[in-house]
């Protein structure tokens, strides 16, 4: 809590700030009451009304307002460190990311029929036109992803995963504009990609979605498959 100036105190929580009006005093020297009716000497309480107690300055100090509610960088969701959480490029001969990429391939694949599975495995995402990205929070690997060049300004975006307890965290979400400023700084100009249509693919859908990705013909070497849903973005300067 910082301290008061100019007659405003500035209570800090994380990245919102909350700022209370102080009383103000008045020209003539005197304090008006609730509702304009009464005056008080300078020095004095306001008046306060029936049935309302007036905590005094002292608690009001120990037990600030609750603050109104703002959104909150991912570090926030992933700990007291608001820079816990960090995507570092590679990562693939890492034996922690290593387990859980087997975790993403097999589990896909165990909720995909036969066929239609396209999650790239090791050796894939070590080709020459596959960027891989890792998350970490600490010494955990807890996110993959990666782009796949399709031509000289179209990028497919592959193996998005995230560790089982970081779910809903933000990982996801913060993976996925990693990737998307890298693909503008690589000169792409639309991001494209496949995932399931079954009900458990549906969260990385609603991703996609929340992030402007919507859905579109099979695209380079897919086919039409009702297993498949196929999303794609436009990347325009600045979006």
């Amino acid at each position: 809590m910082s301290g008061k100036a100019f007659g405003i105190s500035q209570i800090t929580f994380g990245t919102c700030k909350i700022r209370q009006k102080a009383n103000k005093t008045g020209n003539s020297g005197e304090k008006r009451g609730l509702g304009g009716q009464g005056r008080a000497e300078v020095g004095k309480k306001p008046l306060t009304p029936p049935g309302k107690i007036l905590k005094s300055d002292h608690e009001t100090r120990r037990h600030p307002p609750a603050p109104k509610f703002c959104p909150l960088r991912v570090g926030h969701w992933l700990g007291d460190n608001p820079h816990r959480m960090k995507i570092t490029d590679d990562g693939l001969d890492d034996l922690r990311v290593q387990r859980l990429l087997t975790h993403h391939f097999s589990s896909a694949r165990a909720e995909t029929a036969p066929g239609s599975a396209h999650a790239f495995d090791l050796s894939s995402l070590k080709a020459p036109d596959v960027h891989f990205w890792s998350a970490w929070e600490g010494e955990a690997v807890i996110g993959t992803g990666a782009l796949k060049r399709l031509s000289e300004f179209h990028g497919e975006i592959k193996s998005m995963h995230t560790e089982q307890a970081y779910r809903r965290r933000g990982v996801g979400s913060a993976m996925l504009r990693h990737i998307i400023a890298e693909a503008r700084k690589m000169g792409l100009s639309r991001l494209s990609l496949e995932t399931g249509s079954w009900p458990y693919f549906v969260p990385a859908r609603e991703l996609y979605a929340r992030q402007g990705f919507v859905e579109c013909p099979p695209f380079g070497s897919y086919v039409a498959d009702p297993n498949s849903i196929f999303m794609t973005r436009e990347l325009k300067k600045g979006l």
